[in-house]
């Protein structure tokens, strides 16, 4: 049984089956029970106004598709305390304990990158501000490899702030190299993503423009919750307490909460974006 915001849904209400597929994954990974398989009450963190709109878009009702190959996945987070309140877990996805692709996918998440590999770095290590100057020309990676701006273009001397703004390649990547590398590791860490590691210890440059392996939908929401909550992480969560039937123990999730950034880093960027 699950407690969705203090009323019941059952299990086999398709309409929230994603969410549902949610919470049963990260209670066994939490508990070791999974709940199709072993009686508990759950009571999650969902909010079924929010969930109902969620799926009125994924069916098609509130948006208008290219197609009906094209899909999606969603996670909606609330910034101040972590939990998820809704998601769409594909828009093909059909029964229970189906692919979850808002939680399971895993993709290049690219230019949504730039504030978490670069201009969260700089404000938050080397001080910068949202009106610093950076110059948008020519550039290379560090190995040579040129790289270029979606439009072609260089718009010289700007702020990191019009650099965001209008998504410019080159100035992340500036921002990036400008930055210590194991600095960049230990706040994109800290924020729940999982960059490529090399062996030297060092992230590739490429993520600067979020070419690496990638992320779900659920750790980027989690990740860009953290600049609205003042500079805190907090670990996404889709429950809150668990009742055991067979043994009437009760298990209460607390969800760990860390300092990741300053308030300062937290507000620029904010500003920023």
């Amino acid at each position: 049984k699950i407690v969705i915001k203090g009323k019941s849904a059952h299990t086999n209400n398709a309409d929230y089956q994603g969410f549902i597929d949610t919470v049963a994954v990260e209670v066994k990974e939490k508990t070791g029970y999974d709940p199709y398989s072993y009686s508990m009450k759950i009571y999650t963190t969902m909010d079924r106004e929010k969930q109902d709109e969620i799926n009125k878009i994924m069916s098609g009702k509130n948006y208008k598709w290219e197609n009906d190959n094209v899909d999606a996945g969603v996670t909606v987070l609330e910034t101040k305390t972590g939990e998820i309140v809704a998601v769409g877990s594909g828009r093909n996805s059909t029964g229970a304990k189906s692919y979850n692709k808002a939680t399971m996918m895993k993709r290049q998440i690219g230019s949504t990158a730039k504030p978490l590999f670069d201009y969260g770095p700089a404000v938050e290590y080397l001080g910068w501000n949202p009106s610093h100057p950076i110059i948008d020309d020519k550039h290379t990676y560090s190995d040579g490899t040129e790289i270029n701006n979606w439009d072609g273009r260089y718009k010289g001397m700007i702020s990191i702030r019009e650099a965001l703004i209008d998504s410019r390649n080159i100035p992340a990547l500036k921002t990036f190299q400008s930055c210590k590398n194991s600095d960049i590791k230990t706040f994109v860490t800290n924020l729940g993503l999982s960059p490529e590691v090399a062996s030297n210890g060092k992230l590739h440059e490429a993520h600067a423009i979020g070419g690496y392996t990638g992320e779900s939908p659920l750790t980027v929401a989690a990740a860009y919750a953290a600049f609205g909550n003042e500079g805190y992480y907090i670990e996404p969560h889709s429950f809150t307490k668990i009742e055991f039937d067979k043994n009437d123990k009760t298990y209460k999730l607390e969800a760990k909460k860390t300092k990741v950034m300053s308030k300062d880093t937290a507000y620029m960027v904010t500003d920023m974006l």
